[in-house]
């Protein structure tokens, strides 16, 4: 389902689950009793916006993350998968921080403290993250653990694409 038509859902249940409610909750508290009607549709709409809710909401499971960000695999890489999610987890944590600056000064920053991040540390050593600083018509960053001299690998998320890639060693 379309993130405009969970919006939609959203909205429109949730405001019918609030007028129901303040109806049930004024019939409760002038008359001492439930009203049938009102508080069926009231768990009705509550029902519908709860699953609305669920189904907004960001999920983080290795199969969705797998659908969405499909990764470029050279060698056998499976092991690097779980620190990819971890990894990813915390780069949507800081990656709002790297937009705002770049709306703010049309770059991204050329280092993650520039924009108030602390460098994160992945299980292979800390994250890297490199930026282009030739053009504010066109920026991206990369972020990047594993190093393909210590590790035999390196796995790198890119802006641009929206997708990591591994590339690793025997």
């Amino acid at each position: 389902m379309s993130s405009e038509t969970l919006l939609v859902f959203i909205v429109v249940f949730g405001t019918a689950a609030t007028g129901c409610s303040v109806v049930v909750l004024k019939t409760w508290l002038q008359q001492r009793r439930l009203p049938r009607v009102a508080g069926g549709w009231a768990t009705a709409c509550t029902v519908v916006l709860f699953i609305s809710l669920i189904a907004a909401a960001p999920e983080h499971s290795a199969a969705r993350w797998a659908s969405e960000y499909p990764v470029e695999r050279y060698g056998t890489a499976e092991y690097i998968v779980p620190e990819q999610l971890r990894v990813d987890s915390m780069h949507w944590q800081f990656a709002p921080a790297l937009e705002l600056y770049r709306q703010t000064h049309g770059v991204y920053p050329s280092a993650l403290e520039d924009a108030g991040i602390a460098t994160p540390m992945t299980q292979y050593g800390p994250l890297y993250y490199y930026y282009s600083s030739r053009s504010k018509l066109d920026p991206w960053y990369l972020i990047s653990f594993g190093d393909i001299e210590t590790h035999r690998f390196s796995s790198d998320w890119d802006s641009r694409s929206q997708r990591w890639s591994v590339v690793e060693f025997d």
